[in-house]
């Protein structure tokens, strides 16, 4: 009997972890608990391989580049496109712009190291 109680006992544990778990999760994927409410978002990552990784962030009104590894974090570059005027019918095509909305991937690669 007391081998029952034991396994009884334990599963009990073990099931209400997971149902605090799944309402955490609930809560959170709601914005409940602050996490997708918040003016801070991050709207893109991407890895670089060992550790390092590329986000790209918003805050408030602003969107910015972040680089990270294991031991710095860097904002490489605002990424905020002006906006475009464009008449009706006439589209320009292969326009650049006076600066780059990012730098060059070398330049990124340099700052990461």
């Amino acid at each position: 009997m007391d081998v029952l109680q034991t396994i009884s006992g334990i599963a009990l544990v073990f099931g209400l972890l997971a149902l605090f778990y799944w309402v955490a999760h609930r809560l959170n994927s709601q914005g409940r608990l602050g996490g997708c409410r918040g003016r801070i978002q991050v709207v893109e990552r991407m890895s670089l391989g060992d550790k390092k990784f590329l986000f790209l962030v918003r805050v408030a009104e602003e969107t910015i580049l972040i680089g990270a590894t294991p031991h710095t974090i860097s904002v490489l570059a605002p990424v905020n496109p002006e906006p475009r005027e464009e008449e009706e019918g006439e589209e320009e095509v292969g326009s650049t712009s006076d600066r780059p909305l990012l730098p060059s991937f070398k330049a990124l690669m340099g700052i990461l190291r």
